[in-house]
């Protein structure tokens, strides 16, 4: 069988894979470690080895001989992870590449049988192999392990179902992002439903690379990142699948993806509503200014227009598509009038707005029932 360009390339021309094993090679380097304590030959040989590993892997493998070589990388590790941009790196990149891993995995049935059949076949697959390798050398950290022979998609396993996963993926992962650009990550539910998907989605393809290539995904690991700064940041609670023992169930993923398209309909539907709720809003802001600006105190017309305004945003009845930036607007406006000369309508404004937001406070206490430290469990670590 002739190699394909997968194996020529990213093995015996000298170009490494994208994703060494480097935590691999640390455990074993470790393990050796308690025999080589006692062994100064072993720990003699095992020090030029860990030299040449990091050469080869261009990563600083140190080897003391007692087990605790590793201690400071995974701390400089833990340090650049902190920095990392990965916010940046989910906008950027992990859509495409995590879709760009899905239509290798779709590719890999095809693939294996021509491997097996006619040289016109073993040239089909040397084609689209050094196709799909020019895109992915096009993005950094894009490594398809899955046209690896080293390791590859499991026989017993699902390409759909791996490729369905990372699919998936990348259709939550642009769902946070799209939600983000809009007013919608003001509503506090819509960015919890946002990122409870996520969650699966990332549980569910991190499940399954696991499975098939024994080792982290760094498109996985991105979304995961930006999932644990989101939900500290935004003090959220996410109850299930943040951790490697709570695998979500990735052979549902086409349900996954219709519950995705159901939030960019609610998105939708919230950003119309936020439109709505600043038209009725800028009706009110003309009254007030209309009042304050002519010194119409004694207007009943003026105060009647007002009221009118006000009440239109009450029974408008979406605190949340009001939003946080035009209450505190309208409570302002509150302000401008003597105690005694508030509007009505105003008064019963600032009133509804203010019950809503307590209602909407203990919601959030009753969903917070764990510390939001619980949310960052080390589901990609």
């Amino acid at each position: 069988m002739n190699p394909t360009p997968f194996d020529r390339n990213q093995h015996s021309d000298g170009h490494r894979p994208s994703h060494m094993p480097i935590d691999d090679l640390r455990l074993i380097l470790d393990r050796l470690g308690v025999a080589a304590s006692s062994d100064k030959q072993l720990r003699c040989a095992m020090q030029q080895f860990a030299t040449w590993l990091g050469e080869v892997s261009g990563t600083d493998l140190r080897f003391d001989g007692d087990g605790r070589h590793h201690r400071q990388d995974r701390e400089d590790r833990s340090r650049q992870e902190d920095s990392r941009d990965w916010f940046g790196e989910l906008r950027s990149v992990v859509p495409r590449r995590a879709r760009l891993k899905a239509e290798c995995c779709r590719w890999v049935p095809r693939r294996e049988a021509n491997l097996e059949g006619s040289e016109d076949q073993q040239a089909e697959v040397a084609r689209v192999d050094r196709e799909y390798i020019d895109r992915a050398r096009a993005m950094p950290y894009c490594y398809l392990w899955m046209l690896d022979g080293n390791h590859g998609i499991p026989e017993e396993m699902e390409p759909e179902d791996l490729a369905g996963c990372f699919e998936t993926l990348a259709e939550a992962s642009e769902l946070l992002l799209d939600l983000l650009d809009t007013d919608a990550a003001d509503d506090h539910e819509l960015l919890e439903k946002t990122l409870f998907l996520l969650a699966e989605s990332v549980s569910a393809a991190r499940f399954l690379v696991i499975k098939a290539n024994n080792r982290p995904d760094p498109d996985v690991d991105a979304a995961f990142q930006c999932l644990r700064h989101l939900t500290r940041q935004r003090h959220i609670y996410i109850p299930r699948h943040m951790r490697v023992d709570d695998p979500a169930d990735p052979c549902v993923w086409r349900e996954r993806q219709q519950r995705i398209d159901e939030m960019y309909k609610q998105i939708d539907r919230f950003v119309d509503r936020r439109q709505d709720a600043r038209q009725r809003f800028e009706v009110l802001q003309q009254a007030v200014n209309h009042v304050l600006e002519n010194d119409e105190g004694d207007d009943d017309q003026a105060f009647e227009a007002i009221d009118n305004a006000a009440r239109q945003l009450i029974e408008f009845g979406d605190k949340p598509a009001i939003g946080p930036t035009l209450g505190e607007t309208i409570r302002g406006f509150a302000e401008e009038f003597e105690e005694d000369d508030t509007p009505e309508g105003l008064v019963e404004l600032i009133e509804y707005l203010d019950r809503e937001e307590r209602s909407v406070d203990v919601a959030a206490s009753g969903r917070a029932t764990s510390p939001a430290s619980s949310t960052t469990a080390p589901a990609a670590e």
